[in-house]
């Protein structure tokens, strides 16, 4: 299928934003742990937000199936990233927490990455916002 300039346009600029996006989110983790995969991130990012949770919540979540969640945080148990407990409630259930120092990195990771938005998105109507969140809806659906 022949690529239309229009198209070709958009790849462009959509990998270059991409690539540029990936290098400003590996600043802001750096400090955190050079072997955390983005799994991991996500994982603690949403512990930080929403507080502690059971796996199966964190795979609901973050819209990934069980086995991907505990291979995920076993790596962030081994790392001291986080604890798992027991839960009172349901002995069958762990609930995941981040660990006191992390809860404070990805905080401030979660505030640079909502400045890198902020920055991203200056100068950009509202209107045109809401139109390129339906924009990346579609095409994450897609993929």
């Amino acid at each position: 299928m022949e690529e239309t300039s229009l198209q070709n346009n958009i790849r462009q600029n959509l990998f270059e934003l991409l690539f540029l996006v990936q290098e400003k989110m590996r600043e802001v983790v750096r400090g955190l742990d050079d072997h955390i995969s983005p799994g991991q991130v996500l994982i603690l990012r949403t512990l930080v937000e929403q507080g502690p949770m059971s796996q199966r919540a964190l795979g609901e979540a973050l819209s990934r199936d069980k086995s991907q969640i505990a291979r995920l945080v076993q790596g962030l148990e081994a790392s001291e990233l986080v604890t798992r407990e027991q839960s009172r409630q349901d002995r069958r259930v762990f609930i995941v927490k981040a660990c006191p120092p992390v809860l404070a990195k990805i905080s401030g990771f979660v505030l640079e990455e909502k400045a890198l938005v902020t920055k991203m998105l200056a100068g950009i109507t509202e209107k045109d916002q809401i139109i390129f969140c339906r924009v990346l809806a579609k095409m994450s659906e897609s993929i």
